[in-house]
């Protein structure tokens, strides 16, 4: 789920040796993709994963039983 291709890394299929090597070839020589594809990542787990998006998640889910029991 955090892995998201072109945002916050890249997606290699399994088994994809010859993908994986030019991935990381791509990644060393590309060292601003490196880093963009990182603050990527460091964007969607604060916006997605963090505590306070599970608090955001549990404030929603709450409100919705709430409104149909109520």
């Amino acid at each position: 789920e955090i892995v998201r291709e072109g945002v916050s890394g890249r997606l290699i299929s399994c088994g994809d040796v010859q993908g994986l090597a030019d991935a990381a070839v791509d990644m060393l020589t590309n060292p601003e993709q490196a880093l963009e594809l990182g603050k990527g990542g460091q964007v969607l787990v604060e916006r997605e994963f963090s505590v306070a998006a599970m608090v955001r998640a549990y404030k929603e889910l709450y409100r919705e039983v709430a409104k149909d029991h109520g």
